[in-house]
């Protein structure tokens, strides 16, 4: 790593003042960041790790991880970060499933990106340390970045960082030292595929780096063209990689209205409006980052209309910005160098190029938050004269100033303490977004299904008992309902919780009847629908609807208790147990389901179909003692001594 870190020393700086900077660095960090150590598994953590994650817990699944997308337990699969999920197998090999320990290696990650950002900064800007330090102890304390450090899920942003600076700073290498190095553009290509394996929106630095390269010497065109075929090159091996790796499997994730209204709209003039109103948002949560939630989505900022305050911020910043970087020649160059971070890093996340999942996110202006870094500094240093070699800034500031980065400095870390609590697990952050938030359909709809998960595994606990936790549940769900109509999963929820609680069953029906007509594919609101249907007597049309949901999940033993009991109750049973006959699964096939069929086929008076099953089902179960007195005795009964003796050696006699 010290190769890396050559250029602090070429602004002559000693060594001991490296070392003081980089320790008043990680002070800053650790201590704003130390909260987060005692926290658990919050949103899509179990994408990366956490005890559902097989893949994370152990390094020997090594090649699965290289081989797999992300996916979460709906069969939705993300982008392919490998590099992230092998960081969290080596921590779990070394340490356990211990969410506190990754949470320390996410601030380590952390001060590892904000250290190699100094590094380039530093080396930017051509030895002027104190103001690139300012700068980055700036970005350091900026409160949208506790979603990326305090969010296990978030590595990818950080790994892809660290590997794209670390990239940026052999760049500016090449371009100080003049000359070509074969190694250097190695790294640099090294540098980029590997920030891509974490996370490919790496590709932003494609328009930033080379940018910043024009902007420092205009005479390197050539450099900064030849960088961006580097990054670009890097992208197509990340993609020629999946191509290999994953078979050529798609990505899949089912796309909802609320997430985001563009999936459905390819208007461009729309995609215009959207552009300025998610940059409005992101110049306002740069700037005044005093409200942070893990979920926008629909109804959050108004996307596509043209009179908001978004709107006529995202206009003008964008025309200023774009004017300032490309015609104004006497704008000091820390300005146009905010303005290409900003504007670059937020490009991707715009809804322009393409629909954004949740329209904005804090995450999302994390390379962003460097340009409002470089921009503040810029004004701090206009109260007084940062000298470059100085290390200490205090010291140089004049009243005025002190007063401004000390307000600054104490709301920005007030706020991240206080966000990284709001992290400490799913329940929390999803009850303390939702007061933040009230009208996102997605976070109301998160939070009731954390409480149901809640009450399935019996983890009550902090003095609300099962039922508050239902009644919670149903009223977040009705909210999220009331805010989007046709939200799919709210639906089944509510129409699941109904039905648990055995209340209203013909709304429940009615709610997951509208369901299935959104998203007809779904096993578990069938079998959820045919449990009301049972419960109403429609015996029809619930083993129709419980014989869609065994066809979409043929290896759900529940759906065959539940078949089983259609049957005993609806008096079909020659029909039903034909029907659970064919359709059981090899996987399925045990004592106990064997047995159901066995007793369905014997109610119907097919006594020679019904000991087939029992029979079977002895072999999973030979400790059934009355299964095999009555099947010996049936053999018997039949002049079979041969079966009679081989069920008499299963029980050992």
């Amino acid at each position: 790593m010290v190769q890396f870190l050559k250029p602090l020393f070429l602004s002559g700086m000693n060594k001991m003042q490296y070392k003081k900077a980089c320790l008043f660095l990680g002070g800053i960090i650790l201590l704003i960041y130390f909260n987060t150590f005692r926290n658990g598994y919050a949103l899509d953590d179990e994408l990366v790790t956490g005890p559902q994650n097989y893949q994370t817990q152990h390094i020997s699944n090594l090649k699965e991880i290289l081989t797999e997308w992300y996916q979460n337990e709906m069969g939705n699969r993300y982008e392919y970060r490998p590099l992230v999920k092998i960081s969290y197998a080596i921590e779990n090999e070394i340490f356990g499933l211990e969410p506190g320990i990754h949470h320390f290696f996410n601030v380590l990650h952390y001060f590892l990106a904000c250290l190699v950002l100094l590094v380039f900064l530093t080396d930017f800007f051509k030895g002027n340390f104190a103001f690139s330090l300012l700068a980055v102890l700036l970005f350091a304390i900026h409160p949208s970045h506790t979603e990326v450090v305090a969010s296990l899920k978030n590595r990818d942003i950080l790994l892809s960082w660290i590997f794209s600076f670390l990239a940026g700073i052999q760049l500016l290498r090449i371009q100080s030292n003049g000359e070509f190095s074969l190694t250097k553009w190695i790294l640099v290509f090294v540098f980029f595929y590997l920030a891509t394996l974490s996370k490919r929106d790496a590709l932003i630095f494609v328009f930033v780096f080379p940018l910043l390269i024009i902007l420092r010497n205009k005479t390197f065109l050539r450099h900064a063209f030849v960088s961006a075929l580097f990054i670009v090159g890097a992208y197509l091996l990340l993609l020629l990689t999946m191509k290999v790796a994953l078979s050529g499997e798609p990505e899949h994730r089912m796309l909802d209205f609320f997430e985001n209204p563009l999936y459905a709209d390819r208007c461009i003039s729309n995609r215009i409006l959207a552009a300025f109103n998610s940059a409005g948002f992101y110049l306002i949560q740069t700037v005044f980052p005093f409200r942070q939630v893990c979920y926008y989505g629909y109804n959050q900022i108004p996307l596509l209309e043209s009179g908001t305050l978004y709107f006529f911020l995202g206009l003008i910043w964008v025309v200023g910005g774009m004017v300032t970087i490309f015609f104004f020649k006497r704008i000091p160059l820390h300005v146009k160098v905010g303005l290409v971070f900003f504007f670059g890093g937020m490009g991707l996340y715009l809804n322009f190029m393409r629909p954004v999942p949740g329209i904005v996110a804090d995450r999302f202006a994390f390379v962003s938050s460097v340009g409002t870094s470089l921009l503040l500094t810029g004004l701090i240093n206009y109260f007084f004269v940062l000298k470059p070699q100085s290390f200490s800034v205090w010291n140089n500031l004049k009243s005025s100033g002190k007063y401004f980065i000390t307000c600054v400095f104490a709301i920005f870390i007030f706020l991240v303490v206080k966000r990284n609590n709001e992290w400490k697990d799913k329940e929390t952050l999803f009850r303390t977004d939702c007061d933040n938030a009230p009208l996102s359909a997605k976070l109301h709809s998160l939070y009731a299904l954390e409480l149901i998960h809640q009450f399935r595994n019996a983890e009550v606990g902090g003095g609300t008992n099962p039922q508050e936790k239902i009644s919670t549940a149903k009223e977040h769900l009705r909210q999220a309902l009331a805010i989007y109509p046709d939200y799919a999963n709210a639906l089944s929820n509510l129409g699941y919780l109904l039905l648990l609680t055995r209340e209203q069953l013909p709304e429940a029906r009615k709610l997951l009847e509208h369901s299935i007509q959104l998203v007809p594919d779904n096993a578990e609101v069938y079998y959820n629908y045919s449990n009301i249907l049972l419960l109403q007597r429609d015996f029809v049309q619930a083993q129709k609807a419980l014989l869609r949901s065994i066809a979409l999940k043929p290896n759900s033993p529940e759906a065959f208790r539940l078949l089983f009991q259609l049957g005993s109750e609806s008096g079909d049973f020659k029909s039903v147990a034909r029907i659970f006959s064919s359709a059981l699964p090899l996987e399925l096939r045990n004592d106990e389901l064997l047995t159901m069929n066995g007793n369905l086929f014997a109610r119907a008076g097919d006594t020679l179909a019904a000991v087939k099953c029992y029979d079977e089902a002895i072999t999973f179960n030979p400790s059934n003692k009355n299964m095999g007195k009555f099947l010996v005795k049936y053999y018997l009964s039949k002049n079979d001594s041969l079966s009679a003796m081989r069920i008499r050696k299963l029980f050992g006699r």
